[in-house]
């Protein structure tokens, strides 16, 4: 039984022998921390669609340098989760991701995709990014994405966008329509070696 549980971070974290996990049946109602959770591991596959995740406030490197080819997280409350930094960073095996997030108290998402090589599509159409003050290096070198919805982020207080798309190779088309940069200093390699890209749509809040 979990149901009392509160803190889950670094919980399987460096299991490297462990190749197979099945944590469908946790109860985790009352979680509030599961940052660096799976990170490490070398675990390919996990069942979370069971996963109550409605007071967990911190994701930060949650399934960072994970093997798992396919996650889907689309039934994930994220309501009061603040930090999404390095989430997936190096899920460099991961081709398939469903979200279906609340990012309106997320305030950092710095590094959240960065090195994801395989992912070929990314929805992040619920992501409405109101608090969010860092993208840096969001999706740095996700170079195999062809399609990326980000057409609700809201970036009014966003203070740095470095290294947002570096080295998205396989982006031709990115509608920043949304985008408000008022507010950014550093904009530096924001989208270097986005060397396939065609069509960028930017709003006249682009300053």
């Amino acid at each position: 039984k979990t149901n009392n549980v509160k803190d889950m971070s670094q919980m399987f974290q460096y299991c490297r022998k462990i190749t197979s996990l099945d944590v469908s049946n946790f109860e985790t109602e009352l979680v509030e921390d599961m940052s660096h959770m799976f990170e490490y591991t070398n675990v390919t596959y996990l069942d979370l669609t069971k996963f109550d995740t409605k007071n967990v406030e911190n994701m930060c490197n949650m399934f960072s340098y994970s093997p798992v080819t396919s996650l889907d997280l689309s039934k994930f409350d994220t309501s009061f989760v603040t930090d999404m930094t390095y989430m997936f960073q190096n899920c460099e095996k991961m081709t398939e991701l469903k979200v279906n997030f609340n990012v309106k108290e997320v305030k950092d998402m710095s590094y959240m995709f960065i090195s994801c090589l395989l992912l070929t599509s990314l929805d992040l159409s619920s992501f409405e990014t109101v608090k969010v003050t860092r993208f840096n290096s969001m999706f740095s070198y996700c170079s195999s994405l062809q399609y990326l919805n980000i057409n609700k982020f809201k970036t009014n207080l966003a203070t740095s966008m470095e290294d947002m798309f570096l080295h998205c190779t396989e982006l031709t088309s990115l509608d920043l329509s949304s985008f408000d940069t008022s507010l950014v200093t550093d904009m530096s390699q924001m989208f270097k070696d986005c060397e396939n890209l065609q069509i960028l749509k930017l709003s006249t809040n682009f300053v």
